[in-house]
């Protein structure tokens, strides 16, 4: 899967044109697009803007699943979104840990219990905290997979023994697990494929080691990764940069800077 970036115009407004090109860009070489996750600074995009990126994504996918990318404080807010979603045609949302519901493994259990039952289409776990601030334990983990309408996870953890650990414990209940760091896809065997910034400055070279991820593979993908700085903080910036050196975009434009 590739997870978008979110394209300014030079005047700071999402860019629908850029947002079709990119989804076109890939649509050959990934399995889905996924808009408005950490890659597309979806937690900073306002309301207008995160409509506009998604409904871009939806217009040019020509069959291709669109899973919206949904990071809100309020699990309230992650209903109304993922419902807004399903509306407009969204194939499932992937959805972060919504960081007011409160850390404690229970908090977030009833946040995603509450998730999971609001919304019609399929809702997938984004196990990340760089946005939420929140680390989820394997107990965790484990424990929102098992609730009804929760049909994957995006393993963001950076930690190879926790994802192997969540690939074994969800076998049984049909949960699609996804390694979200290219670097580290060779070392969790089992994952379901590959959600990473790569995917959109390589779609190809991706598609081809997710189909068969060798040890060579690997290394190539590793070093393209690191010589581009997609493991770095600023990875959302570093690949538009490359975005832009490819003419793909426009402008590097952040959201904040938007």
């Amino acid at each position: 899967m590739a997870p978008l970036i979110t394209p300014f115009d030079a005047d700071g407004r999402v860019s629908p044109d850029c947002v079709r090109a990119l989804v076109a860009r890939v649509r050959p070489h990934v399995r889905a697009v996924v808009p408005t996750i950490s890659c597309g600074e979806g937690w900073q995009l306002d309301t207008e803007s995160w409509h506009t990126v998604n409904l871009a994504a939806l217009e040019a996918a020509d069959g291709l699943p669109v899973l919206t990318g949904i990071q809100c404080a309020d699990p309230e807010e992650v209903v109304v979104r993922g419902r807004w979603a399903a509306r407009h045609g969204a194939a499932g949302v992937f959805v972060g840990p919504p960081w007011s519901a409160g850390r404690g493994r229970r908090e977030v259990y009833r946040a995603y219990a509450r998730i999971a039952a609001s919304i019609d289409i399929p809702v997938h776990l984004y196990n990340e905290s760089v946005v939420s601030g929140i680390e989820l334990d394997l107990g965790t983990l484990v424990a929102v997979c098992s609730l009804p309408n929760v049909a994957g996870v995006k393993e963001s953890s950076r930690a190879p023994d926790v994802t192997r650990s969540l690939v074994h414990a969800v076998g049984d209940v049909d949960v699609d697990v996804y390694q979200g760091w290219e670097d580290l896809l060779t070392a969790t065997p089992g994952v379901a494929g590959l959600i990473g910034p790569l995917a959109l400055i390589e779609p190809e070279l991706c598609s081809r080691f997710a189909a068969r991820p060798t040890p060579g593979l690997q290394d190539t993908v590793t070093d393209i990764c690191r010589r581009l700085g997609l493991f770095d903080p600023d990875y959302v910036a570093r690949t538009k940069q490359a975005l832009v050196r490819q003419g793909v975009l426009r402008t590097a434009a952040l959201a904040e800077s938007g």
